[in-house]
C-alpha cells in the first residue's frame, strides 16, 4: 500500500469544499467530510513521533538497519492499521494530550466522529422498530449536531438556528481549518491558540 502524501492547508480546504459540493446525500457528506478530518488528524499525529526520523550519533550500516527495523515495528505497533493509536479517536486523544488541540476542537472532533460512525454503521431502524432513513434530520443526528460548539453564533434570540447539516459542515470546516493551519498561526505567536 502506497503511503499517503501529506496535504497542504490549501489542499485540505479545497478538498473539503469539493466534498461538500459533491456529496449527493447526507450520508455522503457526513462520511466523506469526517474522513477528511480524520486524515488531517492522522497527518498531524504522525508528525508528533519525531524519534522515528531522529539522526543516529554514530551511524554504521548495522545500526542503520537495526534502527530501520525498530522504526518499522514501532510505527506499525503505534500507528499502523492495527496499532494502539490507529483510530480517529486515538488521534484526537493524542493531539489533545500533547496540547496540539484545545478543548473546543477536541469536543467537536469527537462529535464529528460520532456523527460519521452513526451514518456509517446505523441500519436505519429506530428504537421503535420503524425503518427511517439516516439523515441530518434524524433525531439522533440532530441531538449530536446541537452539541457542536464551533459553529456560527446566533446574533439574537430571534435568529433561526442553522440546520443540522449546516452545523456539521461549519464545525467540520472549523476543525479542518484549525488543524490544517495551526502551525502557521502558532509561528505568528497568536495568543490563546490552544484555547480552541
Amino acid at each position: 500500500m502506497a503511503k499517503e502524501q501529506p496535504l497542504s492547508a490549501a489542499q485540505y480546504l479545497m478538498t473539503f469544499q469539493h466534498l461538500v459540493q459533491m456529496g449527493k446525500t447526507d450520508r455522503d457528506v457526513a462520511i466523506l467530510i469526517a474522513s477528511l478530518v480524520e486524515r488531517a488528524l492522522r497527518q498531524v499525529r504522525d508528525t508528533l513521533f519525531v524519534g522515528f526520523d531522529a539522526e543516529l550519533k554514530f551511524p554504521t550500516d548495522e545500526k542503520l538497519k537495526l534502527k530501520e527495523r525498530a522504526n518499522k515495528q514501532a510505527k506499525n505497533e503505534l500507528i499502523g492499521i492495527q496499532g494502539s493509536l490507529s483510530t480517529a479517536r486515538d488521534c484526537v486523544n493524542i493531539l489533545y494530550a500533547t496540547g496540539y488541540i484545545g478543548p473546543e476542537t477536541y469536543h467537536d472532533t469527537c462529535q464529528i466522529q460520532t456523527i460519521r460512525n452513526t451514518f456509517a454503521h446505523r441500519t436505519g431502524i429506530d428504537e421503535d422498530g420503524k425503518i427511517r432513513e439516516i439523515n441530518f434530520d434524524h433525531p439522533k443526528i440532530v441531538e449530536i449536531t446541537n452539541k457542536l460548539r464551533l459553529t456560527y453564533p446566533l446574533d439574537d434570540k430571534n435568529q433561526v438556528p442553522p440546520l443540522s447539516r449546516d452545523r456539521f459542515i461549519t464545525a467540520s470546516a472549523s476543525v479542518m481549518a484549525y488543524i490544517a493551519t495551526r502551525d502557521f498561526w502558532v509561528t505568528l505567536a497568536i495568543p490563546d491558540m490552544n484555547r480552541l
